[in-house]
């Protein structure tokens, strides 16, 4: 370049000098200077042609090798290159097999797992079931036998409660024969007065009549002398009453006039007697003869 350069300064020397020349009047005409100008610029053209074409062969030369070298270094990287992704496609693809077998024994050990866990979960229902069909036979069998047992107990309960029942009447009747003997002597020795009984009998009057069929807060006295316990059609009598069995006589009557709660316990009657054995022969002695 620096040979260029330097030609061509010469061409434009000589033009230069030329044209001084010209203007000096240094003895040429014009044509003459002009015609120097350009045998010296063709001069200095060829001579830059030539430098050029001595300096070009080097330059191409270097530039060639050059282009071979990165031509080679070129394929070099790519050879590396195909060389690193095939090793790291390779690598993928062990690594993919790799965890693919993996998933798969993973899977395979998840599935067993899974399949002895139903098995067992199998086997403990079963076992409870036997144990639940077992519980519940034991249930009825002890249920069956504590009702039998029952049953028996009941039994017997009825039994004891049949013969106290029956000793309680026995006892009962023992009892009442025996008041009623002791009040037959008491009542024989005693004139009931029904004028007098009607007056006593106001005492009676807020839960008895002695009209036929008329029953108020207690039954009608109408016809009770020789008449059971009870009996009164239409009546609602307590327990102990149309239980106990009694007859109702005079010498009965007489008795139970006195204490009616103590002579039949449970009844309803709520009166409190009649103490004075006199009073009780009059009452009945008014009954009687209401009830003719």
């Amino acid at each position: 370049m620096r040979v260029l350069l330097n030609r061509t300064s010469g061409a434009a020397m000589a033009v230069l000098l030329a044209a001084t020349v010209t203007a000096c009047g240094g003895g040429e005409s014009s044509s003459d200077a002009e015609e120097s100008a350009a045998n010296a610029e063709a001069s200095a053209s060829d001579n830059a042609a030539d430098n050029t074409e001595d300096a070009v062969p080097g330059s191409m030369e270097e530039a060639e090798a050059a282009a071979e070298e990165a031509r080679d270094a070129a394929e070099a990287a790519g050879d590396a290159a195909s060389d690193a992704a095939n090793a790291a496609a390779d690598a993928a693809s062990d690594a993919a097999n790799a965890a693919a077998d993996a998933a798969g024994d993973a899977m395979d050990d998840a599935s067993q797992a899974a399949s002895d866990a139903a098995d067992a979960v199998r086997e403990e229902a079963e076992k409870m079931e036997d144990a639940a069909e077992d519980a519940a036979q034991g249930a009825a069998d002890q249920a069956e036998e504590a009702a039998a047992a029952m049953d028996e107990a009941v039994t017997e309960a009825a039994a004891s409660m049949g013969d106290a029942a029956e000793k309680t009447a026995n006892m009962t009747a023992g009892a009442s024969e025996a008041a009623a003997d002791g009040a037959s002597s008491v009542l024989a020795s005693l004139d009931g007065d029904a004028a007098a009984g009607k007056r006593v009998f106001v005492k009676c009057m807020a839960c008895h009549v002695v009209q036929e069929g008329q029953n108020r807060v207690g039954p009608s006295l109408y016809g009770i002398v020789g008449r059971e316990a009870g009996s009164v059609p239409g009546f609602n009598y307590s327990d102990a009453n149309k239980n106990s069995g009694i007859v109702w006589t005079e010498e009965v009557l007489f008795e139970y006039l006195e204490n009616p709660q103590e002579y039949i316990p449970g009844t309803r009657m709520i009166f409190p007697g009649l103490p004075s054995e006199q009073d009780r022969a009059d009452v009945i002695a008014y009954i009687k003869a209401e009830s003719q």
